[in-house]
Parts: C-alpha cells; sequence; structure tokens
C-alpha cells in the first residue's frame, strides 16, 4: 500500500499534548504520510468513525488526562481489527505485554524515541502489518510477551 495515493489522513494521532500531536503530525506529513490528531477518545472516536476508510494506524498514548490510550486499543481491536495499534507513551513499562497483545497493540515505543524509529514503526505497520517492533528505550514484541523498560 502507498499511503500517498490514499485520500485523507492514514495516520490517526491520539495524543492530549498539542506540541507532541502537532510535532507527530508534521513529521508524518513531511514523511508523504497524511495525519490527523486528536486531543482525546472523543475527538478520536469522531476521526475514527468519520474517516475509516481511509485511517489505517492508530498511534496513542496511555496517558490521555482521566482517559486511557488502553481503553481506546482495546476497541478498536474489537470494533475495527483492521487498524493498527501503536502505543507512544511515557508510561508503556506500566502496563503487562499480556494486555497490550489483548488490546491487539502491534507496537509500543516509549516517549522520547527518535523521529526515524517513529516514522520506521508506523511505515512496518502499514507496510508489513504484523506485529511487534522495538523503540529506542523501551521495548514491547507483544506477540512474544517481552517488554522491557528503559
Amino acid at each position: 500500500m502507498n499511503p500517498a495515493t490514499v485520500p485523507g489522513p492514514v495516520v490517526l494521532l491520539v495524543e492530549d499534548d498539542s506540541g507532541v500531536r502537532n510535532a507527530l503530525r508534521r513529521l508524518f506529513e513531511h514523511e508523504c504520510l497524511p495525519a490527523l490528531g486528536a486531543a482525546n477518545l472523543e475527538e478520536a472516536r469522531v476521526a475514527i468513525r468519520d474517516r475509516a476508510s481511509s485511517l489505517r494506524v492508530v498511534v496513542v498514548d496511555l496517558g490521555l488526562g482521566e482517559e486511557s490510550g488502553l481503553d481506546l486499543a482495546e476497541e478498536l481491536h474489537d470494533q475495527h481489527s483492521a487498524l493498527k495499534v501503536i502505543v507512544f507513551s511515557a508510561q508503556g513499562e506500566r502496563v503487562s505485554a499480556d494486555r497490550f497483545r489483548a488490546c491487539g497493540v502491534e507496537a509500543v515505543l516509549s516517549k522520547p524515541a527518535s523521529p526515524t524509529t517513529i516514522v520506521a514503526t508506523v511505515r512496518h505497520a502499514l507496510d508489513e502489518g504484523s506485529p511487534g517492533m522495538t523503540g529506542e528505550r523501551g521495548r514491547t514484541h507483544p506477540s512474544r510477551g517481552e517488554h522491557r523498560a528503559s
């Protein structure tokens, strides 16, 4: 699949920090991966409902104020299993690999991660569709139950 040929956003960024969300959106768009941002679960659900035909990957933070990005991952696993979920969070070490696996999480990246790693992880989810990538600081491979945090 060539993301540049898909109309509309390919990546949904669910991040409550507007600076991080906007920086990631610019990064993905620079890499020809059209992206859309959501500040919370309600905005994410609306974006998924309205743009399900073009979205392929959801990058979600675990800590979204009072909400949890893991709740969204679980919903997507149950209702939109074609969407790949990547967790990008400083809180990834607080969740077991089994829980990530049960929610269908493709990869976990610990904040901070380099732009190269972030883009490579998203491209892998788009191109390969297979679970598990490694982040720079925290590594999770949900399909094997490996989980390390630095």
